[in-house]
């Protein structure tokens, strides 16, 4: 990666009208996982973790606006302003595992997406889409969530996908959940992958 990757091109509408690309704000960003998989497709307009080692090499890669906060410490105001239409989250895993101890909600390392939740609640972007381990779904966490996405008016589809279904040579299920004020698309058919 040459560190600048290239803008997502307008797309036309049947109108023939040049749309956006979508705004992507990446929250638990991570070393940028996400900002590599859209490059091109999607316009990434804020990139958000705590640790500043992974947005170093976050930085190196990416050109766009990113923020050394926990995610508690962002007033809603500022989440609303990047006008994101995908919030991806990537939650941290531990309080979410076996070796983390399956504390889930009263491990400190959950709190910024409880503090998340609360904001997804009031602020309703149109799409939320979340990624973690397999444990994450039936925990607290995942309870919570979904009944306030739900309480919100989304749409919420969920499952535990690993990449090799879908021909990347990855061996990793996860946990991923989309949420949408219009109905989700459809997941895609492990079975047509290359």
């Amino acid at each position: 990666m040459d560190g600048n990757p290239s803008p997502a091109p307008a797309k036309v509408c049947a109108s023939g009208e040049a749309r956006r690309p979508p705004r992507v704000l990446e929250l638990f960003c991570g070393i940028g996982g996400v900002a590599a998989a859209v490059a091109g497709r999607a316009e990434v307009v804020a990139a958000v973790d705590v640790n500043r080692h992974a947005l170093a090499v976050y930085r190196h890669n990416f050109d766009h606006p990113v923020v050394a906060a926990t995610l508690e410490s962002l007033p809603a105001a500022r989440l609303a302003a990047w006008e994101a239409d995908l919030w991806w989250l990537s939650p941290p895993c531990q309080p979410f595992t076996r070796r983390g101890l399956g504390r889930d909600l009263d491990d400190a390392r959950a709190r910024s997406l409880v503090a998340l939740i609360d904001r997804l609640a009031r602020l309703t972007p149109p799409w939320v889409a979340l990624e973690n381990v397999p444990g994450f779904r039936g925990s607290r966490a995942h309870a919570l969530l979904r009944r306030t996405l739900e309480r919100a008016g989304y749409h919420v589809a969920e499952r535990l996908l690993c990449p090799t279904e879908l021909g990347v040579p990855n061996r990793r299920r996860r946990f991923y959940l989309v949420a949408g004020l219009e109905p989700p698309l459809p997941w895609p058919d492990p079975a047509a992958a290359p």
